[in-house]
């Protein structure tokens, strides 16, 4: 699908003809702009204070030739939500506010837009009254609506709807989704990407009061993540296989398939392989030989993992040796913490274990080098795909870029940055359940990894998984980058209790 035409006048000049705005005040909007990718000029303006709501709404009307529309005064029965479906709301910025006959009326952030009028008069079987609106107001009502339909309510009401409208209509003012109530925990910007540009950042703020005053509220998640904001640096390369070639390698596993399967491919790089399937028979191959590395399963029959463990950590010519522990599918995740501090495991991989993960860690520990947990750069056609997905996000086509990622994920199944992105994609366009599987899948490719886990965390609490979510922002506090952010993610943490 192609955008219709958009109107030639640009807004700018609309601002100035009308003396809302001086040529220096414009240049510090269109600057503001700049800084707020997706954002619109309209929007930015009554965001920073250059002109007011109606103000704004009078200029866009005069740039579009339709009327416009203040979605904050408007009260919109959610039924009219079963009209066009999330997905199509979101990705063209529309919402239908009100239904006259055989007429459906359309807040749009571009109502020049043909192909979109003609597309929801297709979906809805009705003639389309277009009337524009600014683009975050529309947003904003999107998300409201659709938050309250999940709860089974039946109306939207616009936070600048009167006292007086409400009474007259004997409707009680619904709570806010959006605003903290007095007292509470603010939401935190965590986002260390640019923020969505429909969900303004939102900042802590000092409590007035000591925090042991207070009871802690519980909080709306921060926004996610900005999808395509930032690329993953691609990491070190893993050694060569002449580095490691002839180094001997002990497979101590109880799985016999798994256990070959792994020897395979140890000697397809030129490693000796040992293996074991117990414990007595582990310690009885060190013991034997010189071994540079030991994968160890933690589930060892006779004596187990952790107590090889520990044997090899007390003989001090033994002590050297790198171990690469498996584990069972949902071990806690504080376990890796505590076997590396507790027992010197260099890394631990749960089953079902991620074998290329696997193999290029071990590679590094052969080589005597540490393991990198850099994300390992896109190749070929995924590449390609990543390139046009992120083309037809930036041109508002979000289906195309979900259609993109996904059919790169195919290629490149293990891929930690198709995963991330399809997570914030999916959450964008409030597809919670493929957010959280895709955000899942790419906490277990980079257990460490910030964005993924604080990502996954909003996810959870907007799903209401709160238990999932408190633990998770444990996670994301772990891997914070700084003291501050940690700090955040600790108060923010208080509000779920």
């Amino acid at each position: 699908m192609t955008d219709g035409p958009e109107p030639k006048k640009q807004l700018g000049k609309i601002l100035l003809q009308q003396k809302l705005v001086t040529p220096a005040e414009l240049q510090d909007l269109l600057d503001a702009q700049r800084r707020d990718p997706g954002s619109r000029l309209a929007s930015t303006a009554t965001r920073e204070g250059a002109v007011s709501v109606l103000q704004a709404l009078a200029a866009l009307s005069e740039q579009h030739g339709v009327p416009s529309v203040d979605l904050s005064t408007q009260i919109v029965p959610l039924d009219y939500m079963k009209l066009i479906a999330q997905e199509i709301a979101y990705e063209h910025i529309v919402f239908p506010f009100r239904v006259e006959g055989e007429s459906v009326f359309l807040a749009m952030a571009s109502p020049g837009n043909t192909d979109v009028i003609e597309e929801v008069e297709f979906l809805t079987a009705r003639n389309v009254v277009p009337h524009v609106a600014l683009d975050d107001m529309i947003r904003r009502a999107i998300d409201e609506a659709y938050k309250r339909q999940e709860r089974g309510e039946s109306l939207y009401v616009g936070p600048n709807v009167t006292d007086e409208q409400l009474t007259e209509l004997g409707i009680e003012r619904p709570g806010s989704l959006f605003e903290p109530a007095p007292g509470s925990v603010r939401p935190v910007a965590l986002a260390v990407a640019a923020p969505e540009p429909d969900e303004p950042e939102l900042e802590i703020e000092a409590a007035p009061a000591p925090a042991a005053a207070r009871a802690p509220q519980t909080s709306e998640p921060p926004p996610m993540d900005h999808a395509f904001a930032e690329r993953t640096p691609p990491s070190a390369p893993p050694p060569t296989r002449d580095v490691t070639a002839g180094k001997t390698v002990l497979i101590a596993d109880s799985d016999a398939a798994g256990r070959d399967a792994l020897c395979g491919l140890f000697q397809e790089r030129g490693q000796i392989v040992l293996s074991a399937s117990s414990g007595v028979e582990a310690l009885g191959r060190v013991r034997e030989a010189t071994v540079d590395l030991i994968v160890l399963d933690l589930l060892l029959g006779g004596i187990n993992g952790f107590e090889v463990c520990r044997r090899l950590r007390a003989n001090d010519k033994l002590a050297r040796i790198p171990i690469v522990m498996l584990g069972a599918p949902h071990h806690d995740w504080r376990m890796e913490h505590d076997l590396a501090e507790a027992l010197g495991v260099r890394c631990f991989f749960p089953r079902p274990v991620p074998v290329p993960r696997l193999m290029r860690a071990c590679q590094f520990l052969l080589a005597g080098q540490p393991v990198s947990n850099e994300v390992e750069p896109l190749t070929g056609q995924a590449e390609q795909l990543w390139n046009v997905g992120m083309q037809a996000f930036e041109e508002g086509r979000l289906d195309a870029a979900v259609e993109s990622l996904e059919r790169a994920r195919k290629l490149e199944p293990e891929a930690f940055e198709l995963h991330y992105h399809l997570g914030l994609l999916y959450g964008r366009r409030d597809d919670l359940f493929n957010a959280v599987l895709a955000l899942e899948h790419a906490v277990r490719a980079q257990p460490v990894h910030f964005s993924a886990l604080k990502n996954l965390a909003v996810v959870y609490q907007r799903v209401g998984f709160r238990r999932q979510a408190f633990e998770t922002w444990e996670r994301a506090q772990e891997a914070a980058p700084d003291d501050q952010t940690r700090a955040q993610i600790r108060e923010h943490m208080l509000s779920l209790l």
